[in-house]
């Protein structure tokens, strides 16, 4: 998984690491037989060993991509995005409700959540 992230900007995944300051903070292991999931083939090799590591960790995911969500939620494993990070956030007082509305616009602008999306997070953020 961290080829697929460093591909394409760094040389090699250790670069990766250097630039982001992160070597402490990320282990690498090795993947273990690769499981049969469905629609797999649909998937890069980044998602399928992120979900079968979250499988394998019993670990929520993070991920955005529709087909890789579907994947795995249907593997059973409890997935979010990053709006639903930003929202957590706001829910743990980690950052105000004008950042965190700021961040959602930001997502909705860059076409990153659609506007239903959009509108239920944005109301999820006022008082009840």
């Amino acid at each position: 998984m961290l080829n697929e992230v460093a591909e394409g900007q760094f040389a090699n995944p250790q670069e990766y690491l250097q630039h982001y300051n992160i070597i402490d903070l990320i282990e690498i292991r090795p993947m273990s037989q690769p499981l049969a999931l469905p629609e797999a083939e649909r998937l890069h090799d980044g998602e399928i060993q992120a979900i079968q590591l979250a499988l394998e960790l019993q670990l929520p995911l993070l991920i955005e991509e529709t087909v890789g969500r579907r994947v795995a939620q249907r593997a059973g494993v409890q997935i979010s995005g990053i709006a639903g990070q930003i929202i957590a956030a706001f829910r743990q007082n980690s950052i105000s409700e004008t950042d965190a509305h700021n961040k959602l616009n930001e997502l909705f602008r860059s076409g990153r959540i659609n506007r239903k999306i959009y509108d239920t997070l944005l109301s999820s953020l006022s008082p009840p």
